[in-house]
C-alpha cells in the first residue's frame, strides 16, 4: 500500500488528504461539480490526465502535496502535458485539463480553506490558443442540410438540426433527452418545455412560447414536427431499426450521419452539428437582440460565454454603423 501511494496508483485504499488526487475527489463530491454526464466525463478525464502524469522521481502528480504546487510547477506540467510521447502536440487537451484544475482548486478551496492555499497556481496561465473560431452555419446552409437529410432518408437528423438552430439546444439534449411530452404539453399547448442541462439544474425548465400576439415564432419547425410520425417517447429517433424497433441515436453514429448529409449537400467541411447552434445564436446578434433576451434563449449565464457563440458579422457592423449615422444626423438636425 505504501508503494502504491508513493507511486500514485489507483488501487490505493483511500486517498491521502492534501494531495492533488484528494482535491480532485473533493471536487467530484461537491455540489458545484457539473450535473451533465458529458461535462462530468470531460472534467474527470482532464483531472485524470494530470493525476497520472509521471514525474522524474517516479511518482505521479496526483500524489503531490497541493501546498507545494506553485505556478512554476504548473507551467512545467502544462509544457509536458502539451506534448505526446511521439513528440506531437496536444495543446487543446492540455488546455482543457488546466482549466478544469483551476476550477477544481477554486471550488475545493472554499470547501477546505485550511488545506487548499488561496492562491491558485492554475490561474492566469496564459494558455496557448488553438484553432480558430468555431464555424457558424447560416440559415441557407441549414435548409440545404435538411433537404439533403430528407432525400437520403434521415429526416430525423434534419429535424434535429432545425431544433438546434431555432431552439438553441445542444446535441446531447436533442438526441438523448428531448421528449414529445415537452412539445405542446397539456398544460401549455402553445409552448415548448425546454431544458438546458449544462447551464441549469437538470430539473429546471423554461417555457419557449410558440406564438406571440397570434404570430407563429417557429412556423417551419412546428410544421415539421406536426407532420412527423412519433416512434417513441423521444422526439428524435434513429431511422435504422434494431430488433424491429427504432432506438435513440448513438452519438458516434449520429456524427457519421451528419458528415454524410453535409457532404451530400455540398456544404463546407467545417460544418458540424454544433455549428447549427452557433448559427442560431449568431442570428440573434444579426437581429440585434438584447443581451438579456439572448441569454434567456440560450441558457447561458454571462455575456462573456455568449460571445463565444455569437459571431461578429457584416450585418451587425452595418446595423451599428447605420445607428451611429442616424444618431449623428439627429444631432445636426
Amino acid at each position: 500500500q505504501w508503494d502504491a501511494w508513493r507511486l500514485g496508483k489507483d488501487d490505493v485504499p483511500g486517498t491521502t488528504s492534501g494531495t492533488f488526487k484528494w482535491m480532485a475527489k473533493e471536487f467530484f463530491d461537491d455540489c458545484k461539480f457539473p450535473k451533465d454526464p458529458i461535462t462530468q466525463r470531460d472534467y474527470r478525464e482532464g483531472l485524470r490526465l494530470i493525476e497520472e502524469h509521471e514525474l522524474k522521481n517516479g511518482t505521479r502528480f496526483g500524489a503531490q502535496d497541493i501546498r507545494k504546487i506553485n505556478p512554476a510547477v504548473v507551467d512545467k506540467l502544462y509544457e509536458r502535458l502539451s506534448q505526446r510521447g511521439d513528440g506531437t502536440k496536444r495543446t487543446t487537451t492540455a488546455n482543457k485539463a488546466m482549466r478544469v484544475a483551476r476550477r477544481a482548486w477554486n471550488v475545493v478551496y472554499r470547501r477546505h480553506p485550511t488545506v487548499v492555499p488561496e492562491s491558485n497556481p492554475f490561474a492566469k496561465m496564459g494558455l496557448e490558443k488553438t484553432g480558430g473560431e468555431t464555424f457558424a452555419a447560416t440559415r441557407q446552409q441549414l435548409y440545404a442540410f435538411i433537404t439533403a437529410a430528407d432525400s437520403l432518408g434521415y429526416p430525423s437528423v434534419g429535424t434535429a438540426a432545425m431544433i438546434s438552430f431555432e431552439l438553441l439546444l445542444r446535441e446531447i439534449d436533442i438526441i438523448s433527452r428531448l421528449a414529445w411530452s415537452q412539445y405542446k404539453p397539456a398544460e401549455r399547448p402553445d409552448a415548448f418545455k425546454l431544458r438546458h442541462y449544462k447551464n441549469r439544474k437538470g430539473d429546471e425548465r423554461c417555457w419557449m412560447p410558440l406564438f406571440h400576439d397570434g404570430v407563429a415564432l417557429f412556423p417551419e419547425l412546428t410544421e415539421r414536427l406536426d407532420r412527423a410520425t412519433r416512434h417513441g417517447s423521444l422526439l428524435i429517433m434513429s431511422e435504422a431499426k434494431r430488433g424491429g424497433i427504432r432506438k435513440p441515436y448513438e452519438r458516434t453514429y449520429f456524427a457519421q450521419l451528419v458528415r454524410r448529409i453535409r457532404d451530400e449537400a455540398g456544404l463546407p467541411k467545417e460544418l458540424t452539428f454544433t455549428t447549427f447552434r452557433h448559427g442560431g445564436i449568431t442570428e440573434l446578434g444579426d437581429a440585434e437582440v438584447s443581451d438579456q433576451g439572448a441569454l434567456s434563449l440560450t441558457g447561458h449565464k454571462t455575456r462573456n460565454i455568449l460571445s463565444i457563440y455569437m459571431k461578429r458579422t457584416e450585418a451587425q457592423r452595418a446595423f451599428a454603423a447605420r445607428a451611429r449615422l442616424d444618431h449623428r444626423s439627429a444631432l445636426v438636425a
